[in-house]
């Protein structure tokens, strides 16, 4: 209500930590409660909010949105950032707090950011990292007329410079999302925007 809404920041973080803890049992005397955080879930959060908060915007831009990639409807998934108007899905995009290249799937984030692409219909996809875990750079998928793009977000510093890099990546989505824009409006030649020169 509107009595206890200032308690609802305490009350999520409370809940948080309550469904992340965990105990260890071992031998001795003294006990101890620990939690853990999954900082995947935590950096998707964080670069949702900040980017909404970057880019103003109040409907349409959304977090781990149900898309399917089939036309059946059997293959589901849910992209991390989703921007859509009211005529399909303008933006798309991945976050990841670390980049795991495990052997012979070195490509796996971009795997599925690429099917994130196609599922919603967008020439480009977003793809970030937290600290520069994975490598910076642009990829034009062959016969797809679609390009990935990765970048990553600094949280290392001033909470200053953390928002500096994300405006940084809002800056790459508003572009996007004029691309898509652009593409609806002449399906036969897409307009794939390239990123700003520094």
């Amino acid at each position: 209500s509107r009595l206890t809404r200032h308690y609802r920041p305490a009350v999520e973080l409370a809940r948080l930590i309550l469904e992340n803890t965990t105990f260890d049992q071992q031998h001795g005397d003294v006990g101890a409660t620990s939690f853990l955080l999954d900082m995947n879930a935590v950096f998707e959060t964080f670069l949702y909010e900040a980017l909404k908060e970057e880019l103003g915007v109040a409907y349409g831009f959304e977090r781990n949105r149900r898309i399917t990639l089939d036309i059946d409807g059997r293959v589901s998934m849910r992209p991390d950032l989703c921007w859509s108007d009211g005529q399909g899905a303008v933006f798309v995009g991945d976050a990841k707090y670390k980049a795991l290249k495990p052997r012979g799937y070195e490509h796996g984030d971009i795997y599925q950011l690429l099917a994130y692409t196609t599922a919603l219909n967008v020439p480009q996809g977003l793809l970030v990292y937290a600290n520069g875990e994975g490598a910076a750079g642009r990829y034009i998928v062959r016969h797809g007329n679609r390009t990935l793009e990765v970048m990553w977000v600094s949280l290392d510093g001033h909470p200053a410079a953390v928002l500096a890099s994300v405006k940084t990546v809002a800056d790459r989505v508003r572009a996007m999302r004029r691309s898509a824009l652009a593409c609806r409006e002449s399906p036969i030649t897409p307009v794939l925007s390239a990123p700003q020169s520094e």
